[in-house]
């Protein structure tokens, strides 16, 4: 399924990180969705209503263990 290709794929790359450390992770918007519900606890047959524009930026941080959003959907850089 695509939701576990997704989160499976998304915590593999978390695991390679150290504490401190930033990465920048291109994906597409199916795929930046599925994250969104899984985190934000919003059931998965909504993610096509979460509204991402073309080249959002969205900041992951994983806190105590635990993964949440900084910034979701920011298209600021394109004006």
């Amino acid at each position: 399924e695509f939701k576990e290709r997704v989160m499976t794929g998304l915590e593999k790359i978390l695991s390679l990180g150290k504490e401190g450390e930033k990465w920048l992770v291109a994906t597409h918007g199916g795929a930046i969705r599925v994250i969104l519900c899984e985190i934000l606890g919003v059931p998965l047959k909504e993610m096509w209503d979460m509204h991402q524009g073309n080249t959002a930026l969205n900041i992951l941080a994983v806190k105590n263990g635990k993964m949440e959003f900084e910034l979701i959907n920011d298209v600021s850089h394109l004006k």
